[in-house]
């Protein structure tokens, strides 16, 4: 596992060097990581750009719900999954200033 595994941002980078001894957990997150993108990919073929955006921001607050792995990298992971939200958005702005 590489500095790059759970994606360029600072929180990625440590996230994988702190699970660098555990594949098990390593693992489990990256397919968690992996649907939560994915998921997003699927959310941007949505024409109605208030609809995909108010449905994105749903998608993010689910999935920092079901964050639960281990204390010293939910924080982490939970960062990636607001970082992978803001590029989401593009511009980097937060979903409740834009609000229908």
């Amino acid at each position: 596992m590489d500095n790059t595994t759970f994606g360029s941002f600072k929180s990625a980078q440590i996230l994988a060097t702190e699970l660098k001894n555990q594949p098990k957990l390593a693992n489990k997150i990256g397919n968690f990581l992996q649907d939560y993108t994915e998921g997003l990919s699927k959310i941007k073929s949505i024409s109605n750009k208030k609809y995909q955006r108010r449905i994105a921001f749903l998608w993010r607050k689910d999935f920092l719900g079901h964050v639960k792995f281990h204390l010293s990298v939910d924080t982490y992971v939970k960062n990636i999954i607001v970082a992978y939200y803001r590029k989401f958005l593009e511009n980097g702005e937060k979903y409740e200033k834009n609000c229908c």
